[in-house]
Formats: structure tokens, C-alpha cells, sequence
């Protein structure tokens, strides 16, 4: 609904203001970063809806809706949309538009009435970005299979659903909406698993329908993460999108070691931008990146290197605690010690460029687990005092071990171990998207959703 007001808001403003058009439209363009692209529709609506009535040379023809004073009161009323959804960095633009037309009317009244409420916009940025407690939105992938459906059958999409939606909740939603489409929610199948849909496998011949639906994430390559901080970064302006499948050689999904885990990455682009005034876009691109056990350990250790630092620059209990709890006291597979005693202690049966990164990345890792210890310290209550003291000694006993055992020189044994990688990239774009190094690319296959 806000991302919708914006869109009425600029064909409004398109062919009523008369400050500089482009700088009208670079707010607009921030504010809903999907309107570039309906552009060349929004202008002939603009001229549909201007050329059914009869606009004298004073435009007193004009309908009140376009005269600056609508253009004010539908920017207005989008302020109202993006303010109730959380989007304080969206109405900033929008109140900078306000002061601008103000300004140039030389209206100071409202311009400092305006200042003020850019003010407290501000400082709502400032106290959601300190709590990190916005939930901007959940992503899933969907895709159709069937003949019922039609255009859509053999397609996917990015949905975005409110807030934390579950999977539970868009399934529910999705086979009520579709089920009477295809003659009846018995002959719609769920598929919630996300890996490659083999068509010769379905029912498709026999009437039958599917739904592959998989949750998502917003995806940006690695220079862009560093930039994309608060939780209206990672919401805003976002067209890639990835989930991700383990796998083993052996065929089955869950390796008992991580020596053993490989895992594949699949990279969606979608026709657009979201946030969006649809709710959904259509893939357009995928890219698929194999990684091998030693590459998923290295990105293991380097995500939570990333939430620990971007953490640390708003701290709180409430977000730095999980993520010391997950990294020092985990005693499942795939925790760090069990990742530095497969890689780094077994450096030799790995390519030594990657036992090298691993090593790097975990001593990083380690400095800001001991930061993150300090902080912590000035944070907690006198009843979390032995839950500190626990994520302290498991901060010791993760360094000691890398100290005493990963440490050594022995990655001079790599030397004649194998030096390739299993590492393999399907693509149907120009970019890699991979944040490890020296993919090798092999051919694509559109249909092998």
C-alpha cells in the first residue's frame, strides 16, 4: 500500500510541479526504487488522464487532484503508509520533496512544520537502528508447474509477504487462492523442498498441479554487504535473492561431518526492485555455485565474523548474546571447533589456499568474539552474570584450541596434496555472485527449475 501511494503521488507530481523535474524524480526513484521501471507506463497514464479532460491555458480545468496543492496531499498521504510500515528512511525522501515545494513557495510555516517532522523521522531511524527490532518483510520463491495454471505454468516468482510470514501461512494462502483454479485444492501439490524440480517426475499429464515454494533471503555480493547495515538496507532496493540446499556425494542432504558437507547456492534476479507495488516478480535470472566442505566451513566462519561485526556497531543484548551463545558455546556439528578441528587441524587434506583463508578468517573471527565478550561484560543484568562467565571460558577454550592446534607450519605438507576444487558455477548471468574464489563456470539449463 505505501509503495502504491508513491506510485499516485508521482503521477500526480509528474505533470503538476513546477520545481526541478528531476529532482522530484530522484526522490521518488529513492523512495520506491521499483517506479523506474513502470516508468514509460506511469508517463501514459499521466497522459491518458490528462487528455480526457478539457484543460484550459490556466489549467483551472484542471481536476484538484493535479494542482501542487493534491500533489501535497497524496505525498501526504503516502507519508501516513510508510510511516505505519516502519519506512522512516522512505519518508525522509518524501519530506524533503514537501520542504522543497515549500521552500520554493517560500511558505516558512510549513517548511519549519516540515523540518520538524523530518526531525523525528530521524530520530526514529536512530532508535530502530539501535534495537534492530524492524521486521520489513519475508521472501519466498514460488514456483508453477501444471497446465492448469496456464501463463504461469513452468515460472517463478519472488514473493513478499508482511513481516515474518511462515511457510505455513503463504502455503495456506497460496492453495486457497489457486485450488479453484485448478479445479480443486485435491489436485495441488505442495512442494516445500528446494531442490531442482525434475518435470518428468510430476503428474503434470494427469491434471496434477504443483507449488514448489521455498523460503529466501535478499542476496548482495560481498563489497555491497559491507554497506548494507540496518535492516532497511537489506530490505531496500533488492532484486537478488538466494537459498541454499546441502548436499554429500552420497545423496543424502546432512553430512555427520562437515568434512563431508558440501552445499549449493542458488542466486534468483527478479524483473524489478522490491519493495514494489506488487507483491510479487518474476525471475528473470538463477545462478547456481557449488561449494566444497572446506569453502561452506570458510563461509560458516565468515558469517558469523559479519553478524558479530555488524552487531558490535549498535550493541545490545538482545542481538549480540544469540550470536556469542551460537559461535561459543554451540556443540553441534558445524560449530567453529568442529569446523577448526576438521579443516585446520586435517590442514593437509585441503587445498592449503583455502586452509590458508580459513585460518585468517577464524583468527578474526576470535578478535571480535573477545570484543564481543567485552561489550557484553557492560551490558548484562547481576542474574546473567554466570551465563557471561560461560561464554567467557568458552571463548578461552575455542582460542586455546586454535592456538595449540591450527596455528603450525604443517600447511607446507599441502604442497602435493590436490590444489583443485570441486567448486562449480551454473549461470545465466554475467555475474558470479560467489564470495569465494576462482568459480569455474560450466553451462547452464534454464528449464531445470
Amino acid at each position: 500500500a505505501a509503495m502504491c501511494s508513491i506510485f499516485r503521488a508521482y503521477v500526480i507530481a509528474r505533470k503538476t510541479l513546477t520545481i526541478d523535474s528531476s529532482f522530484a524524480r530522484n526522490i521518488f526513484c529513492k523512495a520506491c526504487p521499483s517506479l523506474i521501471n513502470y516508468e514509460k507506463e506511469l508517463g501514459e497514464l499521466v497522459s491518458l488522464q490528462v487528455n480526457s479532460i478539457s484543460i484550459s491555458s490556466d489549467n483551472s480545468q484542471l481536476p484538484s487532484l493535479f494542482t501542487e496543492r493534491g500533489v501535497i496531499m497524496s505525498v501526504n498521504d503516502a507519508l501516513t503508509l510508510v510511516n505505519k510500515a516502519e519506512l522512516y528512511e522512505v519518508a525522509n525522501e518524501l519530506l524533503k520533496l514537501l520542504a522543497n515545494i515549500y521552500e520554493n513557495n517560500k511558505n516558512y510555516e510549513q517548511l519549519a512544520n516540515c523540518f520538524g517532522e523530518l526531525q523525528n523521522s530521524c530520530k526514529k531511524i536512530v532508535e530502530v537502528n539501535e534495537n534492530q527490532c524492524r521486521m520489513l518483510g519475508s521472501y519466498y520463491r514460488v514456483g508453477f508447474y501444471g497446465i492448469a495454471f496456464e501463463d504461469l505454468n513452468n515460472k517463478e516468482f519472488i514473493y513478499k509477504e508482511p513481516k515474518i510470514t511462515r511457510l505455513a501461512e503463504i502455503v495456506q494462502r497460496l492453495k486457497e487462492l489457486y485450488g479453484p483454479m485448478i479445479g480443486g485444492q485435491d489436485k495441488l501439490i505442495i512442494w516445500t523442498e528446494s531442490g531442482t524440480v525434475d518435470p518428468t517426475k510430476l503428474k503434470i499429464n494427469e491434471g496434477i498441479c504443483y507449488l514448489q515454494i521455498t523460503a529466501v533471503e535478499p542476496y548482495f555480493p560481498s563489497l555491497n554487504n559491507n554497506r548494507r547495515i540496518t535492516d532497511f538496507d537489506k530490505h531496500h532496493k533488492i532484486k537478488k535473492f538466494i537459498f541454499e540446499t546441502p548436499f554429500t556425494l552420497t545423496g543424502k542432504a546432512q553430512a555427520i561431518s562437515s568434512a563431508e558437507q558440501y552445499k549449493r547456492k542458488t542466486i534468483l534476479t527478479v524483473n524489478g526492485r522490491f519493495p514494489a507495488p506488487v507483491t510479487r516478480l518474476l525471475v528473470v535470472a538463477r545462478e547456481e555455485i557449488e561449494l566444497t566442505p572446506i569453502e561452506n566451513a570458510i563461509e560458516a566462519i565468515e558469517g558469523r565474523t559479519y553478524a558479530l561485526r555488524v552487531a558490535l556497531m549498535h550493541p545490545n543484548a538482545k542481538t549480540l548474546q544469540p550470536i556469542l551463545q551460537g559461535s561459543l558455546r554451540a556443540q553441534v556439528n558445524a560449530g567453529p571447533k568442529e569446523i577448526l578441528n576438521e579443516f585446520l587441524v586435517n590442514s593437509h587434506k585441503f587445498p592449503i589456499e583455502f586452509v590458508q583463508r580459513l585460518r585468517q578468517s577464524s583468527m578474526q573471527f576470535l578478535a571480535l568474539c573477545k570484543s564481543g565478550i567485552a561489550v557484553n561484560a557492560s551490558l548484562i543484568t547481576a542474574d546473567q552474570l554466570q551465563f557471561h562467565n560461560d561464554l567467557e571460558q568458552g571463548r578461552k577454550d575455542l582460542t586455546n584450541f586454535f592456538e595449540k592446534n591450527c596455528c603450525g607450519n604443517n600447511t607446507n605438507n599441502n604442497t602435493n596434496t590436490n590444489t583443485t576444487t570441486n567448486t562449480n558455477t551454473t549461470t545465466t548471468s554475467n555475474n558470479s555472485g560467489s564470495s569465494l574464489s576462482n568459480p569455474t563456470s560450466i553451462s547452464s539449463n534454464n528449464s531445470n527449475i
